[in-house]
């Protein structure tokens, strides 16, 4: 099972995710985010370094040409684009780089799953699908959603993300679908916006390991 850490600012938290063995680290190119990446920040740091962590340039409803600058003066392995993009716009991308689209689902909602995703199947390589509840806030109060997936054929590689907490790991150990890639960590591992707590990173892998 792979760990997305998103939110990673400088080039000392991605060498830490690189020490921790994690293999995606998102840095949000999205302006009003508190998450996004730091203006000081150097773009050929992340070029230059030879790394294990595959870099994830977030990106939400941006111009084609901002986000393909982005990934050549940041080396970008994949792009998540986390806003509305249309399929066309996610194929246009992806014949360009390594694509995950986010879906945001509603535990509450009567769609299928599947419908939600139809007209990306040929547009993107990953899907991401965020908890959000009925009024469309993140919920860092349960994983309800999980039933949901669960129940979706979905047949694309998929990332759990939303609010996951530190010791969710458990439910999210234990969670079965065939095609269940991985798992996106953000905001609750913060020790400060735009800060990683690295030591609940690395407690949120060892309980992966040790369910």
């Amino acid at each position: 099972m792979h760990i997305f850490v998103n939110g990673i600012q400088t080039i000392k938290e991605f060498k830490q995710l690189d020490g921790l063995g994690i293999s995606y680290g998102g840095l949000v190119f999205i302006p009003t985010s508190p998450g996004a990446i730091s203006l000081e920040t150097h773009a050929a740091d992340f070029l230059e370094g030879d790394w294990e962590v595959n870099k994830v340039g977030v990106f939400a409803d941006a111009e084609d040409e901002f986000i393909l600058e982005k990934v050549d003066s940041f080396g970008l392995n994949t792009v998540l684009l986390h806003g509305n993009e249309s399929p066309a716009y996610c194929r246009k991308i992806s014949e360009e780089v390594e694509t995950i689209k986010t879906f945001r689902i509603d535990d509450q909602s009567l769609q299928p799953i599947d419908y939600q995703v139809k007209d990306y199947d040929e547009a993107c390589d990953y899907y991401l699908f965020e908890n959000v509840n009925a009024v469309g806030i993140p919920n860092n109060q349960s994983l309800n959603y999980l039933t949901r997936v669960s129940k979706s054929k979905i047949e694309k590689p998929f990332f759990l993300a939303g609010d996951i907490l530190p010791e969710d790991a458990r439910k999210l150990k234990e969670f079965r679908h065939p095609d269940f890639f991985g798992i996106m960590l953000d905001r609750l591992f913060d020790k400060k916006p735009g800060i990683k707590d690295m030591s609940l990173i690395l407690r949120f892998r060892e309980g992966l390991r040790m369910v």
